[in-house]
């Protein structure tokens, strides 16, 4: 085990300079078929509670309605890209108990491939959830996947073959590198969710094509910038990708393409939520399936806010829009 994480060390540490940037969405080839995304990184069970408003401590609550879904950067940011239409495989990984069962037998009712990795030591993972006011603000209460074992890494290269464009997160660190590896030199396009700043992820960041991150990692990560443009700017300039964004919630976003000075801004589809638990993760299923299906930067981020949007109207992942949802409300906008 020992050898295995010095492996991953140097992994990180050998990483490649930033790569030719494989060109804008707007320059590949239009398919005539469905996308295939293969997706890796963490897949959990969420149980989401819904409550008027934030409990006070040491107080006892009515729970209004509850859900038990799947969760997780890439678990549901992967039914997002299958429901709008794509070839979506899944490579995660599971531990043991009732937990795992119930999660695994959710994603049977989802039209994705799983290649499920199963650790037998561990109870599975999941989440306890509150979603609570008018806004439908979330709460997150989690614990972590198995991480990647060796077997589990040998399977990258059968999963990713042929695939169009990779999703990963930054949740399993041995996982994240092995499959940015891969797809670099196959050219396949990667969409990392970011989540949360994490220092590991420095050198992952140029191996990736499409970094998409939340306001607070630049906050963390360029603590002495006066503005999120400047941050954005700053990350851009520095690891040379394709795309850089910052998802702001209801308030749109911001981002910069690469080889061009201008920080960009895109609209937030307005709705009135009930759970925006997810929110984010349908936004980057969703643009993995703009990116395998070649729209350009602009047409992913909108169907994107849109996709997030229409997730946040219903409780769980009800609300992940359909692909004759997409057809019906921006097929006339987007080059579908």
């Amino acid at each position: 085990m020992e050898e295995f994480a010095i492996a991953i060390s140097n992994l990180a540490a050998k990483a490649p300079p930033p790569k030719p940037s494989r060109g804008s969405l707007s320059t590949r080839k239009r398919r005539t078929k469905p996308p295939k995304i293969v997706c890796a990184g963490q897949a959990t069970l969420d149980f989401i509670n819904f409550v008027p408003e934030y409990p006070r401590e040491n107080s006892e609550n009515r729970v209004l309605h509850s859900v038990e879904t799947i969760g997780g950067p890439v678990g549901r940011g992967a039914i997002a890209a299958s429901r709008l239409g794509a070839d979506v495989h899944l490579l995660a990984t599971v531990g043991t108990g009732v937990y795992a069962n119930a999660l695994q037998d959710l994603f049977k009712l989802e039209d994705i491939h799983t290649n499920w990795f199963v650790d037998p030591e561990v109870k599975s993972q999941r989440s306890a959830i509150i979603v609570s006011g008018e806004q439908g603000h979330r709460t997150v209460f989690w614990t972590p996947q198995p991480r990647a074992d060796q077997e589990m890494l040998k399977g990258v290269p059968k999963a990713f073959q042929s695939a169009d464009c990779a999703f990963i997160d930054c949740t399993d660190e041995a996982l994240a590198f092995t499959v940015a590896e891969f797809c670099n030199e196959r050219d396949i396009p990667i969409v990392l969710d970011t989540g949360s700043y994490k220092p590991w992820c420095e050198p992952l960041l140029p191996l990736c094509d499409f970094v998409i991150s939340p306001e607070k990692f630049f906050r963390v990560r360029s603590p002495d910038a006066s503005s999120l443009s400047k941050g954005i700017r700053a990350l851009s300039e520095q690891i040379d990708v394709s795309l850089v964004c910052a998802t702001l919630g209801e308030r749109g976003g911001r981002y910069k393409l690469q080889n061009s000075d201008t920080i960009h801004k895109y609209d937030a589809f307005s709705v009135d939520p009930v759970d925006t638990c997810g929110a984010g993760d349908t936004f980057h299923g969703a643009f993995a399936f703009a990116v395998g299906s070649g729209l350009s930067a602009a047409d992913g981020l909108d169907l994107s806010a849109w996709a997030a949007a229409k997730k946040c109207e219903r409780h769980g992942n009800d609300g992940i829009p359909y692909q004759f949802e997409l057809q019906r409300e921006l097929g006339a906008k987007l080059p579908l």
